[in-house]
């Protein structure tokens, strides 16, 4: 049967790799990704498939395209389909995947897959839902094999703001004499769905048409809904102006409302979950009075995240402030109390945002006298703590707002800095030009990519999770542009266009090329020195004197410069290095030829006369000048130190001469080699800064303790590199050449459930493309986790066979409390132009699909014997006890007489034993008689409450004392005892007193499940109710158990079952020292006796 499977499994691999090359041969020019193409609901598009589930079913059909090859799309579907290799439609979020396979259409033209819409989801009711994606894929990637096709799916029926109208809709006809007096346009997307927002346009002063709300599925792609809801709104200002005037001002769409700032006032709508059975109303919201304010002034704030799991719907936190004002406050769902901020009387409130991982607030407030301050305070359930969590920061530029990512704050204005702390500390990443400010900020999850937006129309791009790295897009956005990320992560600029059918204009950010064609690089030399065959050294030089022939002294701009100071508006570039953290990953190009790779970075130097120094990889091989340009390169050259001369700013250091020997024609040294410098491998280097009449070269060293005793460098042993300043040198962003992958199948922005107590094991590897150089076996992988206290989290690093870096995370949830923490992995070292480099998913306290917990007896009892035998115990006694009609249990020791309306046995056709309250029949209500009740015998095996009227047996205690084996039952896996972090409450369902936990008073508290123990004072039926403490699962984890104790088992002036047995031990062992004592004379009166 082994061979079998092998000679199968090389067949298939061997039909599939002829497949491949039949393809590929045919294919032509044509690439992977342009052979397959598909289609739903709507077309493909450059940034993915776009479809559509209503409630029919989801059609999808996708075919080969003929590309220039000499094979047709009908030969090609055909080959694939003779090898039983139809493509295969994945249909996923971030909990779940499933897989459907195409089927050849009958003309074998296309394939086709048929997905009823329950395959997919069984409800239509409206609701937050995780983001649905989509992925046609070949079972065989390769070179002919066409790429995966990915997308989105839309599920139109329940995504909630897609329900509703809001207000009289209107042609986009009538809204083209509109859109001319736009100034600008506010966006709120749907937190679960990318494609879906809304849209407000801003009119200008003077400018008041009303409000005017646009509606879209497709990232305005394709054709608004358009609403007029002026009327709407002002029917609920009670002022005596009426609404007069009333335009938009902001818009946020939070998971179940819609919130609209106006000029007249904040308006949030109702539950976007409720039936839409009418246009959606809106509430104009009664802020607080110390809230009154000029609304035109105001902006909205919210951390709103994709909360599908309704307990965490209550992490939906909005915020309001006025930046005129120190006015500010904010409210949690369902959005019926407002708070305030907190915020000094002297101070703006800038900003204020709800981290839910950390539970704080974020406030961001700014004084007249520019500094402005970020205050992270702690929340009890909605309300502020008096005191912040960490010190304030102190920054001195002039902030716009904030931006609260997975494991990152961005504070952003005249200047972006950045958060690793949660606020607690910022770093500085660029600065603008002067006068020049942060507008909007786009915070794309998928690509997860921020993308800034100036008031002079500028665009920035940074990728938080790789070491700060940002890059200036030199695009200029259009006027009167907002940015949006759609459906797959295209940058898009949105702006008002009259004339086009949606009345917007779509400019997609080609964010790949403009990283590839952005020049970073400054006018500065840099001395290029081996440290080994792969791996150089490029020394940055402070300067090159003004007198130089073409210098010009350019320096690098404000905006491509992360100084290391916390203040970069005071960075001087001429004193210090022009690289930053942010360069890890660029290349550095020479114009003579050549490639390095920046790997590390420091922005410091031992040596007078440099300023930093970077350390590289060779991408490229490098070409120092030729033998034509570069003649002295055939000479020998003396290096002679110098003590160099110290000035006041600089430290003592030293230079060298560099004299040329030769034979008489040996050219010397000109005023062109300033900038230029003198490589000797496995020595220092020399970077020449002066060049006197005589033709001796002045020169820095790099290293000065590596310069020869005999300061000679024979002819050939030594280069002559060009790489003075901008002339001579570049720095790009360099390609990809790492990838992030995960070893479990975990897709990128998964959320991980994980039950309190469990542990998970996730193994990540990070991959270099470049497999053919030396790779250094270093730590490439950083993990970063946003809530540390709420799980546990430890990775352990290795590397594999071929040099990689793998990482095993192993997660556990210690703790009781609702949570959710963000896990972030990244190569800090890889390129911006990589789209696998980083990975972050989500872990979350839960509780699995039919958890429970059940009590197991020490001797379990068998269906069958619960039912109709007659089971016993060990000592032969009977294990059930078969309770009388009507049964009502005591209510305690002291107190036969029952006050419990539960019955059990119950039999309608018997009187009820009397009690302080009537018993209830709950099964048998109206019923005459007991078999009327209709029991099932799932009702007489359980012990819940709801079936008392059922339960005729239960087991029989000739001990007073029960042990409370619990367990947690997940179907699909072995019992679990319940233990620690868990913890229960037990009560008695009748109201009895007469019991006791072992070791604890009578009061309710909660209690260790493990091992807990009950000590029954009284006899008779006892019904416990044990529930699990809510927070450490978040369902509710029940049972209850029911035992019987024999009447005889208690000693009438007992009440405590254990209080004996000392008493017994103690008169035993009395007994047994006077039998020692007096063994001698007793065994000589047995001897008398026996004669």
């Amino acid at each position: 049967m082994g061979h079998q499977r092998l000679i199968s499994f090389q067949s298939t691999a061997t039909v599939i790799l002829l497949l491949v090359s039949i393809l590929s041969a045919a294919a032509g020019h044509s690439t992977g990704s342009d052979l397959l193409k598909c289609g739903g609901d709507t077309e493909e598009e450059g940034g993915g498939l776009r479809l559509s589930l209503g409630l029919h079913n989801l059609e999808v059909s996708c075919a080969v395209s003929s590309g220039s090859g000499a094979l047709t799309r009908q030969n090609k579907m055909e080959i694939f389909s003779s090898v039983g290799l139809p493509p295969i439609l994945t249909i996923y979020n971030s909990i779940s995947s499933r897989n459907f396979s195409f089927m050849l259409s009958a003309d074998r033209s296309t394939w086709r897959v048929n997905v009823s819409r329950r395959d997919v989801t069984g409800r239509t009711d409206p609701a937050p839902l995780h983001q649905w994606y989509v992925e046609v894929s070949m079972p065989s990637g390769g070179g002919g094999v066409p790429r995966p096709v990915r997308g989105t799916l839309l599920d139109v029926v329940r995504e909630p703001v897609l329900q509703w109208t809001m207000g009289e809709e209107m042609s986009a006809a009538s809204l083209t004499s509109l859109l001319s007096r736009v100034t600008g346009l506010k966006i709120a997307q749907s937190p679960c769905a990318g494609d879906v927002a809304v849209v407000a346009p801003v009119f200008g002063p003077g400018e008041h048409p009303g409000v005017v709300l646009g509606v879209t599925r497709s990232a305005f792609a394709s054709r608004t809904r358009w609403f007029n809801a002026t009327g709407s709104l002002c029917s609920l200002v009670e002022r005596p102006s009426g609404c007069r005037g009333i335009s938009a001002v902001d818009v946020k769409l939070t998971n179940r409302h819609l919130f609209l700032l106006t000029s007249s006032g904040l308006f949030v709508s109702r539950d976007l979950l409720r039936p839409a059975a009418a246009p959606l109303d809106f509430t104009l919201l009664p802020l607080p009075a110390p809230a009154r304010m000029n609304f035109s002034s105001c902006g909205l704030w919210s951390s709103s995240l994709c909360l599908a799991d309704p307990n965490y719907y209550d992490d939906d936190i909005v915020s309001l402030t006025s930046s005129l004002s120190s006015h500010c406050v904010y409210s949690r769902f369902p959005f019926r109390r407002w708070h305030s901020c907190r915020a000094a009387t002297d101070q703006r409130c800038l900003s204020f945002l709800y981290d839910r991982q950390q539970q704080t607030g974020l406030l961001l407030t700014h004084s007249d006298g520019q500094a402005a301050t970020v205050s992270v305070i702690g929340m009890e359930g909605e309300v502020l703590r008096n005191r912040t969590r960490f010190p304030p920061v102190t920054v001195h530029f002039r902030p716009r707002g904030l931006l609260l990512l997975d494991n990152q704050v961005v504070l952003y204005g005249s200047q972006v800095w950045l958060s690793e702390s949660r606020g607690a500390t910022f770093h500085p990443v660029f600065s603008l030009e002067e006068g020049e400010s942060v507008v909007d900020v786009l915070s794309c999850r998928l690509s997860r990519v921020l993308v800034f937006l100036t008031d002079r129309g500028r665009l920035y791009l940074m990728k938080p999770d790789l070491n700060w790295r940002f890059v200036h897009l030199r695009m200029p956005a259009p006027a009167r542009s907002t940015l949006l990320c759609d459906h797959m992560g295209v940058l898009t600029a949105l702006s008002v266009e009259p004339n086009a059918p949606s009345g917007f204009g779509r400019s997609a950010i080609d964010a790949e090329r403009l990283i590839q064609e952005h020049e970073s690089g400054f006018d500065r030399p840099l001395a290029l020195q081996f440290i080994s065959p792969t791996t150089v050294l490029l020394h940055e030089h402070t300067h090159v004197p003004p007198d130089t022939p073409g210098h010009t002294p350019a320096e690098r701009t404000p905006a491509e410069h992360t100084p290391a100071e916390h203040t970069p508006a005071e960075h001087t570039p001429q004193r210090g290095s022009l690289f930053s953290p942010a360069d890890v990953g660029k290349l550095i190009f020479l114009r003579d030829g050549g490639q390095v790779s920046i790997t590390e970075v420091s922005q410091e130097h031992q040596q007078p006369g440099f300023t930093g120094h970077v350390k590289g990889d060779i991408f490229q091989l490098i070409k120092a000048s030729s033998q034509e340009t570069a003649p002295q390169q055939g000479c020998s050259v003396l290096v002679k130190k110098k003590k160099k001369k110290k000035k006041k700013e600089e430290r003592e250091g030293l230079n060298v001469e560099l004299r040329l020997q030769g034979l008489d024609t040996c050219p010397s040294f000109g005023s062109s080699h300033i900038g230029k410098t003198v490589v000797v491998p496995g020595y220092s280097s020399y970077l020449i800064i002066r060049v006197s009449p005589g033709g001796v070269a002045v020169a820095d060293p790099t290293t000065p303790a590596s310069i020869p005793p005999s300061g000679l460098h024979a002819a050939g042993t030594w280069l002559l590199f060009d790489s003075a300043g901008s002339a001579g040198w570049g720095m790009r962003e360099g390609p990809c050449r790492h990838a992030l992958q995960s070893l479990d199948g975990l897709r990128r922005g998964s959320l991980v459930r994980i039950p309190v107590g469990e542990q998970l094991n996730f193994t990540f590897r990070a991959v270099m493309a470049d497999s053919s150089r030396p790779v250094v076996l270093r730590k490439k992988l950083i993990v970063v986790i946003s809530g540390p206290s709420a799980i546990r989290l430890n990775a352990d690093h290795r590397w594999d066979a071929a040099n990689n870096n793998l990482v095993t995370l192993r997660a556990a949830s210690p703790l009781s409390t609702k949570t959710m923490t963000t896990v972030s992995l990244s190569i800090p070292e890889s390129s911006l132009l990589c789209t696998s480099s980083s990975f972050a998913f989500t872990l979350q306290n839960w509780c699995p699909k039919g958890l429970a917990v059940v009590y197991l007896p020490s001797r379990p009892i068998t269906k069958r014997d619960w039912l109709r035998g007659y089971p016993i115990d060990g000592r032969g006694r009977p294990s059930l006890i078969d309770l009388p009609a009507n049964y009502r249990p005591p209510s305690g020791l002291e107190d036969p007489i029952p006050i419990s309306d539960n019955v059990y046995n119950a039999d309608p056709g018997r009187p009820l034993p009397p009690g302080r309250r009537a018993g209830r029949y709950k099964r048998c209500s109206g019923k005459r008689s007991a078999e009327r009740c209709r029991c099932t015998d799932a009702m007489r095996l359980s012990p819940l409450a709801a079936d008392s009227d059922c339960r005729r047996r239960v087991p029989r205690l000739t001990t007073p004392a029960l042990t409370l084996r619990l367990f947690l039952r997940t179907p699909g896996r072995p019992d679990r005892p319940l233990r620690s972090p868990y913890s229960v409450d037990v009560v008695e369902v009748n109201g009895r007193d007469d019991w006791k936990v072992a070791g604890r008073g009578p009061a309710r508290e909660a209690l260790d499940p493990d091992g807990l123990r009950l000590h029954l004072l009284g006899s008779q039926l006892f019904h416990f109710r044990v529930e699990v403490v809510f927070g450490v699962a978040f369902c509710p984890l029940e049972e209850e158990v029911q035992v019987y104790v024999d009447p005889g088992t208690h000693h009438p002036d007992t009440h405590h079952p254990d209080t004996h047995h000392p008493w017994w031990m103690i008169a035993i062992t009395l007994a047994i020292l006077i039998l020692l004592r007096y063994l001698p004379d007793c065994g000589v009166l047995v001897n008398k006796l026996w004669r």
